[in-house]
């Protein structure tokens, strides 16, 4: 996949109505193309700084690759200067909840009912670290 930058508001508008959301500034995205040029994932940073943490949201159906993880651990702990990022997943998104812990990530805490009244779903809450993406700051130097 390519990925691109500079269109943070066409990414973050396309993966907001992928996630029935809308991210409000600050925020920077990333989309990853498929061959023919669509956008077929996106990731988001935001809720910029709350002290060395970043957020990140990350949308696409079976595209989560290593070399995207690789690339966005290096804007996060390297562009950025983070010290971690954190990210929530539904309860019921089972497949990212296995996702999560093989790419670094780390259960930190549940946010009961994150996702509202009528879903009732709660948040787990992630969070990879600088020493935990060690190996995907490796793997984008030699990639």
């Amino acid at each position: 996949m390519r990925i691109i930058a500079g269109h943070d508001d066409e990414i973050a508008a396309w993966a907001g109505a992928q996630l029935g959301v809308v991210f409000q500034q600050p925020f920077t995205a990333f989309g990853f193309l498929d061959q023919a040029g669509s956008v077929k994932a996106a990731a988001i940073f935001n809720d910029y700084y709350r002290g060395g943490n970043v957020g990140l949201t990350y949308v696409g159906p079976h595209s989560f690759q290593k070399h995207q993880l690789a690339f966005l651990c290096s804007f996060a702990f390297d562009s950025l200067k983070a010290s971690r990022v954190t990210a929530r997943t539904r309860r019921s998104n089972v497949q990212m909840r296995k996702l999560m812990p093989k790419s670094g990530f780390a259960f930190e805490y549940t946010q009961r009912r994150f996702y509202g009244p009528e879903k009732a779903d709660d948040a787990l809450v992630y969070v990879l670290t600088r020493d935990a993406a060690e190996k995907w700051l490796r793997f984008k130097d030699k990639s």
